[in-house]
């Protein structure tokens, strides 16, 4: 074949390529199959898996914190103030015949203190709970009606603090460590095996000072855990100080929770001796190996050693 008609042969190559080429440019794409529709729907991609985490959300907001508390636990409030925190696991609960809640003044100064005392008092008492005036938390391990209900699973005291007012800096931290150490050594004696005394406070200064878990330790508890406060998970719970609602700014007034909505820590405690009975279920037991098995090359291949 000569020359021309290689050259016409490659022209009307070209040709038909290109005529291929804008047919398929313009050509729709084929719709999916109505199968592949319903697969796409149903694709992990499409709807994400549920978590394990319940409550509520809406778009572009987080799940509501859960409550870490139960009510089949035999659980203490010590300085509790208004009784708000008793009262919001009052209502989660519906049943808190396990609850014990005190504060430290009596019960004409705590209601003179409080304006919500009264009904919180009874939403506590209406599903079952105990309230007790007149308990000072350091001492707790001496009250008599205290005793009478024996060792408790959870011992709580959110944001303990001596209300003492003192301006010195150092002195102010020292009273707030003693409140803690006598707290600790009081509780540790009403805790049942097992059981946790949680303690709640603020973030920065002065309160990174009282060295809160360092005063544990001295006192026989050990650091279990530290996990972030967040009132939202207790619905109802509104901070109040130790001095009373008229020592409360007007930003205490209307956001009660502001100043503890963010970088509240609570600390969960146990006792040395649960502490060192858990390290031991760790340990491996006596004549248990804990290492990996050594391979060894030989003529008739590997070998366990």
């Amino acid at each position: 074949m000569g020359k021309k008609g290689r050259a016409g042969q490659m022209k009307l190559a070209k040709k038909a390529a290109k005529k291929k080429h804008s047919a398929g440019v313009n050509k729709p794409l084929p719709l999916p199959h109505k199968k592949a529709v319903k697969l796409a729907r149903h694709s992990p991609a499409a709807s994400p898996k549920k978590g394990r985490v319940q409550g509520t959300s809406t778009p572009g907001h987080a799940l509501t914190p859960r409550c870490p508390y139960a009510s089949n636990h035999r659980t203490l409030l010590l300085g509790e103030g208004d009784f708000s925190f008793a009262a919001a696991l009052s209502i989660l609960w519906g049943d808190s015949t396990n609850l014990v809640a005190t504060v430290y003044d009596d019960e004409d100064v705590a209601t003179g203190k409080y304006v919500g005392l009264r009904e919180n008092v009874e939403t506590v008492r209406g599903v079952g709970g105990t309230v007790v005036f007149c308990v000072d938390a350091t001492q707790c391990h001496t009250h008599a009606l205290l005793r009478r209900f024996g060792l408790f699973d959870r011992i709580i005291f959110n944001f303990p603090h001596a209300g003492a007012g003192i301006k010195d800096q150092q002195r102010n931290v020292a009273t707030n460590q003693s409140l803690l150490r006598a707290t600790f050594t009081a509780s540790v004696q009403l805790l049942a095996p097992g059981g946790q005394m949680h303690i709640t406070l603020k973030r920065g200064q002065p309160y990174d000072s009282w060295g809160a878990v360092v005063i544990a330790k001295m006192c026989g508890l050990r650091v279990l855990s530290c996990s972030t406060f967040s009132p939202e998970a207790f619905p109802g719970y509104a901070h109040r100080r130790t001095l009373g609602d008229e020592h409360a700014g007007d930003a205490d007034a209307h956001l009660p929770n502001a100043e503890i909505s963010v970088g509240a820590k609570t600390y969960a405690f146990v006792s040395a001796e649960d502490a060192a009975a858990a390290a031991a279920e760790r340990e491996p037991r006596k004549g248990q190996k804990n290492h990996k098995a050594v391979y060894k090359h030989t003529s008739f291949g590997m070998r366990k050693m």
